[in-house]
Order: structure tokens, then sequence, then C-alpha cells
């Protein structure tokens, strides 16, 4: 992945990137494929305390490439629920649908 390290390596839906963790942070390593495999330089994203396995991701990529679904380590060890927010947008702007 790097000289660095990385571990939990998942593509891009472009398959132009592969993101990867090293420790508490997450990188993205632009990729080339033509005329051959070429490794970019990595590009740190954002650090935090996330769970993680080491070997399979514990996180996604969104399909357009710009968000992730994780797990923060304070929640994982004590959660026995999942919370899904519906309209969260609409409840940032203060104009919530009756419920």
């Amino acid at each position: 992945m790097s000289t660095g390290g990385g571990t939990e390596p998942v593509w891009a839906w472009s398959g132009k990137e592969l993101f990867c963790r090293n420790g508490d942070e997450m990188w993205l390593v632009p990729i080339a494929t033509e005329p051959t495999f070429i490794p970019g330089k990595p590009v740190l994203l954002f650090e935090g305390a996330f769970a993680r396995d080491g070997v399979i991701a514990c996180y996604d990529v969104a399909s357009d490439d710009q968000r992730f679904v994780t797990i923060r380590t304070e929640e994982a060890e004590s959660a026995d629920r999942v919370h899904v927010v519906l309209n969260w947008l609409q409840e940032l702007s203060g104009s919530s649908p009756d419920r």
C-alpha cells in the first residue's frame, strides 16, 4: 500500500482510488491503471478513534466516493442498537416534517 504501511484497503467505486487505514488515520491513494498500475502519493483524509480489525475493513465508502460509514470505538464497545435518522437535512434546517 505504502512505505508507511496500511491496512483494511477498500477500492473507491470509481476504481481510481484506494482507501486504507494506518492506525487511527484514513488515507486515500490515487491509482492510475494505464499504461500500468501506478499508485500515487497517499493523502491523509482524517483521523479518529474508529473500530478496526486490521485485515477486514470496518468501514465502507459510499457510491459517490465522498462519504464513509464506520463505527466510533467508544460506541463500538457498548453499542447494542443502531440509530437511523431520516430527513436529517430537514431537521438541521429547522423544517422537520410532522411525525
